[in-house]
């Protein structure tokens, strides 16, 4: 009798730790089920023979076929030839080897909702093999945005390019260990020299001993210290001749710490440099730097048709307000240059919603919000007379802390990011865009009006009110089509 019990109480813990065994087991295939639903890729599990096991919401959007349309299917009806081939042969060989593979393909969808459409993706095969199966995993990534914002860059990239080379001044960019990297034809053209001769070189590759040892010294001093540097120089090019040189050199330094020296070089042999001699050059050179800066407003125009002439209007609003609340020249430079740089960050933002024509939804309005950051990102690592970076980061924001990216309130806003504000909803308002017609002037200062004091800055709401009511301020620069 005690052995029946003894028996009957082990048959029973067994069936106990079994149901508890199942138990957990249900559990965790429910939390691989609720990861693989919300997975943002595609997720597909594949019987050793190609044939899908699992095929999640992504994979469907990827692909365009349901669950239903693929469960029990091979995954070479996703792909056209002859990809369906060369899919096969690879997944034999990771089926033999048992190695994970990193695959960079272009496919292109079959069927579905998306047939004949191409698309580049990253896919990631693993063999799992588990006690009573071996099956395959597939993470598949459509890179298609990815792509398309690399192509923009190297389109970005091709217009600086054209920038840099249409500037009349000679133009390099050294770095710590004081060797050319880039350089435009001018200073190709300066020194007589080709530019394969030039990049990876330094100075004592080509002057005289001691006059390169002057340039590495001022330049150190840029590298070390950050501090912008403005000298009179003489050099002699490749000819033999001897010019006299006015060099301002300014410190970049990129995301991952690496230093640069940026100069801009103006030959001042054939002019009286007697006092008021290196002032001249300084002001020729900051109008090359706004000359640069208009030119990249200009390249970045070319994004989008709808929003042409935009920085160049902001710009001149927002110097005439400026001048109305009494800024010096000096300072209305800066401002100038600010409004011509303040939406460079759009260049992450996709062409088809900057000329989007219709409202923009929740996720592509969070796109265009990201723009502050990026262009603050961009330009903070250059060394200009103003704070040209963090105006450009705080030109959303608003007095009551409603604004973007960061909620400030108008205590902590620079004065010309409240200027740069008010002047970019004006113009906002009275160009014509893909969504709405233009706005009245009358009604945009209106909306200042409204919200002065509670989203624009009163002075700077005045200021605009008086150039535009009493000074008669119009627009020059026409707005996109």
């Amino acid at each position: 009798m005690a052995d029946e019990n003894i028996n009957q109480e082990n048959l029973l813990r067994k069936l106990a730790e079994g149901e508890a065994a199942l138990h957990e087991s249900h559990k965790q295939e429910a939390r691989f089920r609720s990861v693989i639903s919300t997975a943002t890729d595609a997720i597909i599990c594949a019987d050793l023979a190609g044939n899908v096991m699992v095929w999640n919401d992504a994979a469907e959007n990827v692909f365009g076929f349901t669950p239903e349309d693929m469960i029990n299917q091979s995954l070479t009806v996703i792909m056209a030839p002859p990809w369906n081939g060369i899919f096969q042969t690879e997944l034999e060989r990771i089926i033999s080897t048992g190695h994970s593979e990193y695959l960079g393909k272009t496919f292109e969808a079959r069927g579905g909702k998306k047939n004949g459409q191409q698309f580049p993706a990253e896919v990631t095969v693993s063999l799992w093999e588990a006690k009573e199966e071996s099956f395959l995993t597939f993470i598949i990534r459509d890179i298609s945005e990815r792509k398309e914002a690399e192509e923009e860059m190297l389109e970005f990239t091709s217009y600086l390019d054209k920038i840099i080379n249409s500037i009349a001044d000679p133009i390099f960019v050294k770095d710590e260990k004081h060797r050319w990297v880039l350089l435009n034809n001018a200073l190709c053209d300066f020194l007589g020299y080709k530019q394969e001769e030039l990049i990876g070189r330094s100075d004592f590759d080509f002057f005289p001993k001691e006059q390169a040892q002057v340039f590495w010294d001022r330049d150190e001093v840029v590298l070390a210290t950050g501090k912008e540097n403005t000298n009179e120089e003489q050099i002699t090019n490749a000819n033999g001749a001897i010019r006299t040189i006015v060099t301002k050199k300014t410190l970049y330094t990129d995301k991952k710490g690496r230093k640069y020296l940026v100069g801009i070089i103006r030959d001042i042999t054939d002019q009286n440099m007697v006092g008021d001699s290196l002032k001249e050059s300084y002001d020729k050179l900051q109008r090359t730097l706004i000359g640069t800066a208009d030119a990249l407003a200009t390249a970045l125009e070319k994004r989008d048709p709808y929003t042409a002439g935009h920085e160049k209007r902001v710009a001149k609003v927002a110097c005439a307000i400026a001048a109305e609340l009494g800024y010096a020249q000096e300072q209305i430079d800066g401002i100038r240059i600010t409004a011509f740089l303040h939406d460079i960050g759009k260049i992450v933002v996709p062409a088809e919603i900057l000329s989007k024509p219709s409202k923009l939804n929740e996720y592509e309005y969070s796109i265009v919000k990201t723009h502050p950051e990026v262009g603050y990102d961009i330009l903070k690592g250059l060394e200009f007379p103003w704070p040209v970076a963090k105006i450009v980061l705080q030109h959303h924001e608003r007095l009551n802390g409603s604004g973007y990216p960061n909620g400030l309130n108008g205590a902590n806003m620079l004065p010309e990011a409240k200027i740069l504000a008010v002047a970019d909803v004006v113009e906002a308002m009275v160009s014509h865009r893909p969504y709405r017609p233009a706005k009245t002037i009358d009604e945009a200062l209106q909306e200042i009006t409204q919200n002065r004091d509670i989203l624009y800055d009163p002075k700077v709401v005045d200021a605009c009110v008086t150039v535009f009511r009493e000074k008669h301020f119009t627009f020059d620069v026409k707005p996109g089509p």
